[in-house]
């Protein structure tokens, strides 16, 4: 009886926004400078919550994390050896520890040609936060989209 081919796991996509142009804060302010930039959320409404401060200067991101769900759990904020033992945001959207040494696959989506003319813009008003959040979502919408259409 032939073998049947094994049925691919199931990912979980997981979000940050960031932007590597902002100043990061010197090692000696950040507890713990081997975890930053792994926070990530299953959330993308969460995640850009972080947009006001990445918007402040171009090269604004999100980083969309592809992680096994199998693997999700053992990636939780409170599985992790040192974040675990730190006080972060509360788990609202929830927290994971994903790491950027290539063992995940990531996206990262410039939020510019998505943003438009709120691009840059400070968006301490609420609306103009809203449709910040909105046209983020409705991307997110698009690309899977087009990745369901993938052979």
């Amino acid at each position: 009886m032939p073998e049947t081919a094994p049925t691919p796991s199931e990912v979980t996509q997981l979000y940050r926004v960031e932007n590597p142009n902002l100043r990061q804060r010197g090692e000696s302010e950040v507890s713990h400078p081997e975890i930053v930039g792994q926070w990530f959320t299953p959330s993308p409404e969460w995640a850009s919550a972080f947009l006001r401060k990445a918007n402040a200067k171009p090269g604004a991101q999100l980083v969309v994390a592809e992680v096994p769900t199998e693997e999700l759990d053992a990636l939780h904020a409170s599985q992790h050896p040192i974040a675990s033992k730190m006080d972060y945001q509360g788990d609202a959207g929830g927290n994971y520890i994903v790491p950027r040494d290539g063992s995940y696959k990531t996206t990262t989506v410039p939020l510019e040609p998505v943003l438009g003319e709120l691009y840059g813009m400070r968006l301490g008003e609420l609306s103009k936060f809203d449709e910040a959040k909105r046209r983020i979502l409705l991307h997110l919408g698009d690309l899977a989209a087009q990745q369901e259409q993938l052979p």
